[in-house]
């Protein structure tokens, strides 16, 4: 007899790149919020750390070298449940400037559209709901506005 396998939330990191106070976005092209403006992010891998997903995903997404020691977490965090989708994830926000002279470049132009910076105080209505929650949180917006001038 089969052992039944119980379901899990999926995990996963989203980071806010800021670069002169706007955010890094781009449109999901994957059926999960498809169009919707989105941070770089994605899935927790087997022992990875949230800080090494943001830096992984955010190479693969938008190919930008981002330094772990220069993320900080936003200690702030999304969960999405959607039983007629059958999806169910917990994410996790940490936040970063966007090192001086990089750019986001499409990378991966099958699961997102082309990257652009946004005002985060004044974001289009094709934000994704989870992404306009996260910069609405309070801590998370002084963090956006002061994340430029860490050391």
């Amino acid at each position: 007899m089969a052992k039944k396998v119980k379901k899990r939330p999926g995990v996963g990191v989203g980071l806010i790149v800021v670069r002169d106070g706007k955010i890094l976005l781009s449109p999901r092209l994957k059926p999960y919020g498809f169009k919707k403006l989105a941070l770089p992010g994605g899935h927790v891998e087997w022992m990875e750390s949230l800080i090494k997903t943001a830096v992984r995903e955010t190479f693969e997404e938008a190919g930008i070298e981002i330094d772990p020691k220069k993320i900080r977490n936003t200690l702030a965090y999304s969960e999405e449940i959607h039983p007629k989708l059958g999806k169910h994830y917990v994410t996790f926000y940490l936040i970063a400037a966007c090192p001086k002279g990089q750019d986001a470049i499409d990378k991966e132009p099958h699961k997102h559209g082309p990257w652009g910076w946004y005002d985060p105080f004044n974001l289009p209505k094709r934000a994704w709901l989870p992404t306009r929650r996260i910069v609405q949180h309070p801590w998370v917006k002084t963090m956006i506005q002061e994340c430029e001038k860490w050391k």
